[in-house]
């Protein structure tokens, strides 16, 4: 599992992200869990993802409106679990990307 922490982030600014994580892999499950707080769960490309989250961090790009420089991008193992209970999550997997909010 992939957390992105830092500065809260909007509702548009996390479907952004999810969107751009999404055209990585098809397979990623990405969910809000608090305004400043962003898991990527059910990956297969971990690694590709993780670096392309890190090349955003670095870069001058601005996705959503957001600088990602202040955003703290990691790996958290399987045995760790997440501090919050499961809030909003977009499931682009289904519904070609619209983007479905569960939770």
């Amino acid at each position: 599992m992939i957390e992105v922490t830092g500065p809260p982030m909007s509702e548009f600014t996390f479907l952004r992200l999810a969107r751009y994580v999404w055209a990585i892999d098809k397979s990623a499950l990405i969910t809000f869990e608090e305004p400043g707080r962003v898991t990527i769960k059910e990956t297969q490309r971990i690694e590709e993802v993780l670096q392309v989250l890190n090349d955003l961090r670095r870069s001058r790009y601005r996705l959503g409106g957001k600088k990602w420089s202040s955003y703290y991008v990691h790996l958290v193992r399987n045995n760790e679990s997440p501090i919050n209970p499961r809030r909003d999550s977009v499931d682009l997997r289904q519904n070609q990307g619209l983007g479905r909010k569960t939770g």
